[in-house]
C-alpha cells in the first residue's frame, strides 16, 4: 500500500514527507490537530503492514538457509570448487534477499 500525498482542509503531507498545516480559527486548529492524529495512525498501520511483509520475506529465507545441507568436505581442488560454487549461491541468496527488503524499507521511511 503506498500513501498519496493528500490535501485535506487545513493538513498537507508531500511525498518527501514535510507537513503543512494552515487554519484561521481555534476551531480549525482544533481540527487540524484531529487530522494529524489520524494521519499518524494511518501513516502507523502502513508502516507495520510493511514490516509484517518484511518478516514473511525473511522468515521465508530462514526457512530455506535451515533446509539447506552442509558444504561439500574434502575432495581435494575440485571439492575446493564445488564449495567455490556453494559459496557464491549463497552469497547470491543473501544479495536477492536484500534486493527483496531494499524496496520495503524505502517505502517504510
Amino acid at each position: 500500500m503506498h500513501i498519496k500525498p493528500s490535501q485535506t482542509n487545513f493538513v498537507t503531507i508531500t511525498n518527501d514527507g514535510k507537513v503543512s498545516v494552515s487554519f484561521q480559527s481555534i476551531a480549525e486548529a482544533k481540527i487540524s490537530i484531529k487530522e494529524l492524529k489520524l494521519k499518524k495512525k494511518e501513516y502507523s498501520l502502513v508502516k507495520r503492514e510493511i514490516s509484517q511483509q518484511q518478516k514473511q520475506i525473511r522468515a521465508e529465507y530462514t526457512d530455506k538457509v535451515r533446509r539447506r545441507g552442509s558444504k561439500v568436505k574434502g575432495g581435494g581442488s575440485f571439492g575446493k570448487f564445488i564449495r567455490t560454487v556453494q559459496t557464491a549461491n549463497r552469497d547470491a541468496e543473501r544479495s536477492a534477499l536484500a534486493r527483496q527488503l531494499a524496496p520495503l524499507e524505502q517505502q517504510k521511511k
